[in-house]
């Protein structure tokens, strides 16, 4: 087998299992870098860029994360960044050992898997990837020829610029290169001066701390978060150059073919298990999740729901939502694991992941208020002066909704400069009153809370305080009202519960889950009130005695599952 056959070989392996995680394994990790950004297309957003140390990097990188938003080509973007660092990896490495070896080109592939774990690992940035690609671009540029002192100078002071702190691993290459090759030393110890003092002058003129720009404040979400894989990433070239140019020579024969075939198989075994232990599955589900309720895809979240049940509060969540939405919450809650009443409106926390789901859930149940407090919270509190289209384009809808519509247009000009936002912002910029006409819009209408009482969002009876207000107003047997009997059922106020179901007028047969709770309670928590005891149907009551005698008899819990369904097991598991 050929030299080039080999590459090609490696190449494509590397290339299918990427595009095989990114767009089968976990292609929703990826869109959730999309939710966070918005990339204008303006001056004055390349403008800002160009202002600060490691811009323009951060400028490239989230123009093609706004493609995240699809799920092939994320996989493609970040799978042809990989090979980029492969490619780039393969020549510095050339470079420090002069001879072609195929042991070393196997090995020019642990670059693109320290990316890997580190794009795996969850708040960690797409821009730290293309700062890494230009830093070794230039690098490799660099080093094939000797240049001027001015070169040096120029060379430094520009890279920084482009790439941010990163660009401090362009000049440990160069001194690296320098003490193995015995030459240039001065050059290089002058990059490292000029490295040394550029993040403090920068600081003089930005309000960045000197720490976030010696060592880095755009590879991550959190400024002040300095994870393990970010210095792995950063310096895993510097070290494999540094070890590769201290390695005997390997000659070509059979002692060759081996040392590729042993490095090929280590590098590429160690490098999957680094990324299956680094990614998360539970992340990879949540944002899963997420994106059908993004979508409204309802029929999607529960039939993922119903191959592997809801593990944490935002799969609660989203799939309680989803059968809401489809006017399934009180006949078929129980057929999921329930956290409680936590599992309807989860408590706002600042942060990536329950404030996607619990702000989806509060705008769908008509608490628009609400909706709109946690989606400018999370739009106001993204760290490093980062703005999420996202949640920009919920305050928006919200607010036409609420027919506010002055304060909608700034959030909508905001939009229209957005590349996939842009055609949905200038159909309201034009008319704002088209939104009565939207039927993805029509039911929140009716739930508009034009009250200047303001709510506390974290507090479950104000929650369902604003529940009573939309059932009161509506008069229908609406997601608000399932989502108001549900609560009472999980937070088992029966009174509420009764008064809540004439509240609204419920003149039908009771719904199924609420006798049989009704029936659970009477006896087994508590003494029911007369009241109460009338919502149960006798057939009901004849089910509840014969689930008693199943538990007296000593049936086993999936015995009476299968029997009863549930909704009794459920109760009965919380006493």
């Amino acid at each position: 087998m050929s030299d080039t056959v080999k590459k090609i070989l490696l190449a494509s392996i590397f290339s299918f299992i990427s595009l095989w995680f990114w767009i089968v394994l976990s292609p929703n990790f990826l869109h959730f870098h999309e939710t966070t950004l918005f990339f204008p297309y303006t001056w004055t957003h390349l403008k800002e860029a160009l202002c600060v140390p490691g811009g323009p990097a951060r400028y490239v990188a989230e123009f093609f994360v706004q493609f995240f938003l699809f799920k092939v080509p994320a996989g493609i973007i970040v799978t042809a960044s990989f090979l980029l660092l492969q490619v780039l990896s393969w020549k510095l490495f050339r470079i420090f050992k002069e001879q072609e070896s195929m042991a070393l080109y196997a090995m020019s592939f642990i670059v693109p898997f320290c990316a890997w774990i580190y794009l795996c690992i969850f708040g960690n940035l797409f821009t730290g990837i293309v700062a890494l690609c230009g830093v070794l671009a230039v690098a490799c540029s660099y080093l094939v020829k000797p240049r001027s002192w001015t070169a040096v100078i120029i060379t430094t002071i520009l890279l920084y610029w482009l790439c941010g702190p990163l660009a401090g691993l362009f000049v440990l290459l160069l001194l690296a290169y320098s003490i193995l090759k015995k030459k240039d030393f001065g050059k290089a110890a002058l990059a490292v001066a000029i490295f040394a003092v550029l993040p403090f002058i920068w600081h003089l003129c930005i309000q960045y701390t000197l720490k976030e720009l010696y060592i880095g404040a755009d590879y991550y979400h959190e400024p002040q978060h300095w994870p393990l894989s970010y210095f792995i990433l950063a310096f895993s070239p510097l070290f494999l150059c540094i070890v590769i140019g201290l390695l005997p020579s390997i000659h070509k024969g059979r002692g060759a073919t081996w040392s590729f075939i042993v490095s090929a198989v280590a590098v590429f075994l160690l490098g999957w298990i680094g990324v299956i232990k680094n990614c998360n599955p539970s992340y990879e589900r949540i944002f899963k999740y997420d994106n059908l309720a993004l979508h409204q895809d309802w029929d999607g979240i529960l039939d993922k729901a119903n191959k592997v049940p809801p593990r944490s509060l935002a799969e609660a969540t989203s799939v309680n939502l989803a059968l809401a939405m489809k006017d399934r919450l009180l006949t078929d809650m129980f057929l999921y694991p329930q956290p409680g009443p936590s599992g309807l409106f989860p408590d706002y926390a600042s942060g990536y992941v329950i404030a996607l789901t619990s702000g989806e859930s509060v705008f769908r149940a008509g608490l628009l208020n609400t909706a709109r407090h946690y989606a400018f919270e999370e739009y106001e509190s993204y760290p490093n002066y980062r703005v999420s289209a996202r949640h920009m384009k919920r305050v928006a809808e919200i607010d036409l909704i609420n027919g506010r519509y002055p304060t909608a247009r700034r959030f909508l000009k905001d939009l229209s400069h957005t590349l996939f936002y842009r055609k949905w912002a200038k159909t309201y910029l034009q008319d704002p009153g088209a939104v009565s006409s939207d039927p993805e819009y029509a039911r929140l209408l009716q739930y508009r809370d034009h009250s200047e009482w303001l709510f506390s969002d974290s507090s479950d009876d104000d929650k369902r305080e604003m529940l009573r207000n939309i059932v009161a107003k509506d008069g229908k047997y609406s997601v608000p009202f399932e989502y108001l009997l549900a609560y009472d059922l999980l937070a088992r106020d029966l009174f509420s519960l009764r008064t809540h179901l004439f509240l609204a007028g419920f003149n039908g047969e009771v719904p199924i889950l609420v006798q049989q709770a009704v029936a659970m309670f009477d006896g087994a928590f508590f003494e029911v009130a007369p009241e109460e005891q009338a919502l149960v149907s006798q057939s009901v009551r004849d089910e509840y005695n014969e689930f008693r005698t199943a538990l007296l008899e000593g049936k086993t819990g999936n015995e009476i599952k299968s029997r009863f369904g549930k909704t009794y097991w459920y109760y009965y598991s919380q006493k």
